[in-house]
């Protein structure tokens, strides 16, 4: 375990924010998520960030949240930050490579462009990220696969980044490095044909340099509501490799902007 991101995220959580719930599951943990939202609607689309690391496992948890708020009788979408990435591969490799800023590779004005439009009931197109051919807003707004439609009670902004300077809510969800390391080896291997795990691990450590610490650890501290994640084993028999068992943390009133 990276006990210096353990160390951070317990100072943070005493400075900021104070204990709410404690093992959650899975389900129980997108019930108590979903109330806050609720309680975050005013009759206008609510804007609702959720910040997480690379391998948190973001994808997964929002469809279930997104699902949940569905049961109850609201609408939402979602867009990812990775889906306003600019350029082809190539070229970002190559633009990186020259020394281009990490955060310069996304069209982040667009992606607030989205959020203003939610905010005014209107319908607005949105690129999707292809895992496949590495392109998302490159592709042009013409050819945008993603409607977002209007009247939304809320859109989700999920991300390693977070570009939206006045969400109504902001979520961070925070997942131990060791375990997103080995989320990221098996996703890779399995997934992306990728054979050298070391080689994963190295591009992750990478990751964790350029992006992690200078723009996704010091979210944590804005955050509204935080989720620290506790793994735990699964039962004898399971499919998971790991179960999670989630502690909420809310801010401190006397810290609130």
């Amino acid at each position: 375990m990276n006990s210096s991101d353990e160390a951070t995220i317990a100072k943070i959580i005493s400075q900021y924010f104070s204990p709410r719930d404690t093992q959650l599951s899975d389900e129980t943990v997108c019930e108590v998520l979903a109330q806050e939202l609720i309680r975050s609607y005013h009759n206008q689309t609510c804007i609702v960030t959720l910040t997480a690391a690379p391998a948190s496992g973001k994808q997964v948890f929002s469809e279930a949240l997104m699902q949940k708020l569905r049961d109850l009788g609201h609408s939402i979408d979602a867009i990812d930050t990775d889906d306003f990435v600019k350029y082809t591969r190539e070229e970002r490799y190559g633009r990186l490579a020259e020394g281009m800023p990490v955060i310069d590779k996304y069209a982040f004005d667009y992606l607030n462009k989205i959020v203003q439009y939610a905010r005014e009931g209107k319908t607005i197109q949105a690129p999707i990220y292809n895992e496949a051919t590495g392109e998302a807003f490159a592709i042009g707004e013409d050819k945008f696969p993603h409607t977002i439609p209007a009247g939304l009670h809320f859109l989700l902004v999920t991300g390693d980044f977070q570009p939206v300077p006045d969400p109504d809510l902001r979520i961070y969800l925070h997942v131990p490095t060791d375990i997103r390391r080995a989320n990221r080896v098996e996703r890779d291997l399995q997934k992306r044909g990728v054979s050298d795990a070391e080689g994963i691990k190295k591009s992750f450590d990478e990751r964790l340099a350029t992006q992690y610490y200078p723009y996704t650890l010091p979210q944590a501290e804005k955050a509204d509501i935080l989720l620290v994640v506790t793994p735990k084993q699964p039962e004898k028999g399971s499919s998971y490799r790991v179960k999670y068992e989630y502690s909420t943390y809310v801010r401190k009133q006397d810290m609130l902007a």
